[in-house]
């Protein structure tokens, strides 16, 4: 899912998670090209597993919709919110910056085209899982 989460963005009109961040590992970090690139998607699939990880406990573990599209919508708009200042810490982290707090970007409180991204990668995930579910009950 977080491989589609990255072909999905342009059509938000967004320019790409990792493509930003590769350009940030450039500048900051004096990253290669290609080490810059390989380190974003590193940096995203790795919090994309522990997304996937964190939906599994929830999704597996309970059969009651209403609490699975609940998380779905609370994971959806804690990550969106979150999701400013945490980059801009991975960017720093991975480009070798002391981390300036006072220097981070807001939390996005908007429920605009971000959450929706987010939104449908939780639901993605979710459908996943509950198809994996249904599978294994077989």
């Amino acid at each position: 899912m977080g491989v589609l989460f990255i072909i999905i963005q342009p059509v938000f009109g967004m320019e790409t998670l990792t493509s930003r961040h590769a350009q940030m590992y450039q500048q900051l970090g004096h990253w290669s090209s290609g080490a810059a690139v390989a380190i974003a998607w590193i940096a995203h699939m790795s919090v994309s597993v522990i997304y996937g990880f964190l939906s599994g406990i929830v999704v597996l573990r309970s059969t009651r919709l209403p609490i699975v599209a609940l998380f779905t919508l609370v994971f959806s708009w804690l990550t969106t919110l979150l999701a400013p200042p945490a980059n801009a810490i991975i960017v720093q982290l991975v480009s070798f910056q002391e981390i300036n707090a006072g220097g981070l970007p807001g939390m996005n409180f908007s429920l605009d085209a971000k959450f929706m991204l987010h939104l449908m990668f939780f639901a993605a995930i979710g459908a996943a899982l509950h198809a994996y579910r249904k599978h294994l009950s077989v």
